[in-house]
């Protein structure tokens, strides 16, 4: 993806202000502790901080940021692309690619002065050090320090992981059940630190506000939002900043025959469902977590997982089963 073209110094979304303030408090107390800039930030969400420190505390300019963010996504969009030309074929991981690089999406809330661009780069590490390097512990750490950027995103990532290596990996009932012992005992004794407690706290709501969201049906509504919303017709009725994805509105409309092939290229194929759990599991996460909490308005909350929408797109034209052995 190019870097966003920019020509002044106006910020566009109202909550890049607050980071800008922010970022100029912590580098004034020179204490860039964690429970600090909870403190200045006022919120659990801090993760993303430390990666916009890194360029702001060097240039001391807002442009740095969306530059060094703009540059972040791509990385995130080239490491993707290395995970689906693997996982599937090369045209599957060629349209993802081309798509995200058009993708309004990906380059507004992608670039600038936003967390957005901290959840795609992680979620990315996260897939890549567990499909491509196989190691599935680093995988597990990264989707820890996801947590303190946005706790839902981490806590998907999270369980999409523990579930393939329970329940996909070819090992022994016995390896499996030693590893949900261990992994209980680690989640309980790092439980025990008072900061991490309040993450997992938070998780725990999110987990218990699913199951009680009526979850079969909220669920099914939030990913028609989900994949369709904003609406072409809607983006254009009142011009703001979301106007600017309308490429994706109106592509994701058109092509909407793709994710009926890829809904039933899913049920039909063994080998593309276990292929696709890492990816589905985060989606229905972020779907239902945020239809509960903004009612299918997640155009810019969607972000960390808008790569793998694209991918379902991808994998319903072109996947075939003889293009990977089983």
């Amino acid at each position: 993806m190019a870097f966003y073209a920019i020509k002044s110094d106006i910020i566009i979304f109202p909550d890049s202000y607050n980071y800008l303030q922010n970022l100029d408090e912590v580098i004034i107390s020179s204490d860039y502790s964690l429970s600090n800039i909870q403190s200045i930030a006022g919120t659990l969400h801090v993760g993303h901080y430390y990666l916009m420190l890194i360029p702001y505390s060097v240039l001391d300019t807002a442009k740095s940021i969306i530059y060094f963010h703009a540059f972040l996504t791509s990385i995130s969009i080239v490491l993707f692309y290395k995970v689906f030309e693997v996982l599937f074929n090369k045209k599957i991981a060629l349209f993802t690619l081309i798509f995200s690089f058009l993708s309004l999406n990906l380059s507004v809330f992608g670039s600038f002065i936003l967390k957005d661009s901290s959840v795609i780069f992680l979620s990315s590490l996260i897939v890549y050090f567990l499909k491509i390097k196989q190691r599935p512990y680093t995988a597990i750490m990264i989707s820890l320090a996801l947590f303190t950027v946005r706790i839902y995103a981490g806590f998907s990532f999270l369980v999409a992981i523990l579930f393939e290596q329970m329940f996909l990996r070819k090992t022994s009932r016995l390896f499996k059940f030693g590893s949900i012992i261990a992994t209980g005992l680690f989640f309980a004794s790092i439980s025990t630190v008072p900061l991490v407690s309040i993450y997992f706290e938070k998780s725990l709501f999110y987990a218990k506000e699913m199951l009680s969201f009526s979850l079969l049906t909220s669920t099914i509504e939030s990913i028609s939002k989900f994949y369709f919303a904003p609406l072409p017709w809607n983006v254009i009725s009142n011009y703001d900043v979301y106007s600017l994805t309308l490429f994706d509105s109106v592509t994701f409309l058109v092509l909407s025959f793709s994710l009926l092939a890829f809904i039933i290229k899913f049920l039909q194929n063994k080998s593309l469902r276990r292929k696709m759990w890492l990816f589905i599991i985060p989606t229905l996460i972020h779907a239902v977590v945020l239809g509960y909490e903004y009612g299918g308005d997640s155009t810019r909350q969607r972000i960390g997982v808008f790569i793998f929408l694209i991918l379902t797109l991808a994998i319903g034209l072109f996947y075939k089963k003889e293009t990977r052995s089983d």
